[in-house]
């Protein structure tokens, strides 16, 4: 498919829908629940600066959202405005939040958890994806819901390509969508472009027929898409890293070690590196010219859940089911920082992102909290 620049008016969405009639999409804007925080630059006149290897140590965590107290489980920064977060709960609702604000965006549909959110900045969307059979598809301005892809199997995972025309979404066992073919036993990825009215060629299929996809992540330049599959109903042992090209929409790689599912997936702003985090414990860093290891960042005492690059690509974090938020150096390996929040029934924490200036982090945990870190300049 490639990343092809295309006009495209806002609000048109062509999406082929699989409509039910007991579907229900509503938006509600509430106080948030939680700790008030540190709001815009926290103290007094002192900036946010970016985090990186060398400040990394002087992290503060300065703002809690809790908006209904169940668990969170997903969160992202969007790409083209740092102070914009999207993220989604247990309760099976999906967040769109500014920093520094009093209110949350609450994006309601039916009943059911939400597993994984997505930006899609440049045409105004966010997408969330439930396990129970649907990827959803939201306005950001005006809020309002927009789509629903119902498969008739699990979603796991959903992501936006960087011009934001292909929404992919993954999961397990087989699909019907439109006329995706059924892949019993094994895992999907359905992509769409969200700017054709082509009928049921707009719809691809990759086929990945022995693994659950877990995670999915598209490369900056938008001609790959990386997986990371395991666990679920995989026939094969352990976890790998798969990416297609999709110009081709070939399989043009395998990264293969993890001996757990690979449980997230991310590239580096350069596209040359990829990070795959894993239920063995472990985060593999990869050159993806050659698909080769270029180390093993080892600490982690249980599933490592999610990683994030900084915008640099100087700093790796990761977070997992042992409560733990930790920081890598890419250059060397070393873990130049660690904060554990088990003392305060985080764990698991679920999901991690860097802001898109890098100054923040936000972290999805199982108290039902979304937390916002910082380093504060002089």
């Amino acid at each position: 498919m490639g990343n092809k620049a295309m006009s495209k008016p806002k609000g048109a969405f062509p999406m082929k829908r699989r409509w039910c009639s007991v579907i229900i999409g509503l938006v509600v804007t509430g106080l948030l629940v939680g700790g008030p925080g540190i709001q815009a630059q926290g103290d007094g006149d002192k900036p946010l600066v970016p985090i990186m290897p060398d400040n990394v140590g002087q992290l503060e965590q300065i703002q809690l959202l809790g908006p209904d107290q169940s668990v969170v489980t997903s969160v992202e920064f969007s790409r083209r405005n740092p102070d914009l977060l999207a993220f989604g709960s247990s309760a099976g609702y999906t967040y769109l939040w500014k920093f520094g604000e009093s209110e949350v965006t609450k994006y309601e549909y039916q009943f059911g958890p939400i597993v994984d959110v997505a930006f899609n900045p440049e045409l105004g969307y966010l997408a969330s994806a439930r396990p129970d059979l649907a990827a959803l598809v939201w306005d950001i301005d005006p809020p309002k819901w927009s789509a629903a892809y119902m498969t008739g199997d699990s979603i796991l995972t959903v992501a936006f390509s960087l011009d934001g025309y292909t929404l992919a979404f993954g999961g397990e066992d087989r699909i019907h969508v439109s006329d995706f073919e059924s892949v019993p036993g094994g895992g999907f990825i359905g992509l769409q472009r969200i700017d054709t009215n082509e009928g049921p060629d707009a719809f691809h299929v990759i086929e990945e027929d022995s693994g659950q996809i877990n995670s999915l992540a598209y490369s900056p330049d938008g001609i790959h898409i990386a997986a990371g599959i395991g666990g679920g109903n995989s026939i094969e042992p352990g976890g790998r890293v798969k990416i297609w090209n999709l110009e081709t929409m070939m399989a043009s790689r395998t990264l293969k070690g993890h001996t757990g599912a690979v449980l997230d997936v991310k590239y580096d702003s350069t596209g040359m590196l990829l990070a795959s985090a894993s239920a063995d414990h472990t985060i593999r860093l990869w050159e993806l010219e050659l698909g080769r290891l270029v180390m093993t960042f080892l600490g982690h005492t249980d599933e490592v859940t999610a990683v994030a690059f900084s915008p640099d690509g100087t700093l790796l974090a990761s977070v997992g089911s042992d409560g733990t938020l930790r920081f890598w150096d890419v250059a060397t390996g070393e873990q130049v920082s660690l904060i554990d929040l088990t003392d305060s029934g985080a764990n698991p924490v679920w999901d991690v992102d860097f802001s898109a200036d890098g100054t923040m982090l936000a972290t999805a945990s199982e108290d039902g909290f979304v937390r916002l870190w910082a380093v504060k300049g002089e």
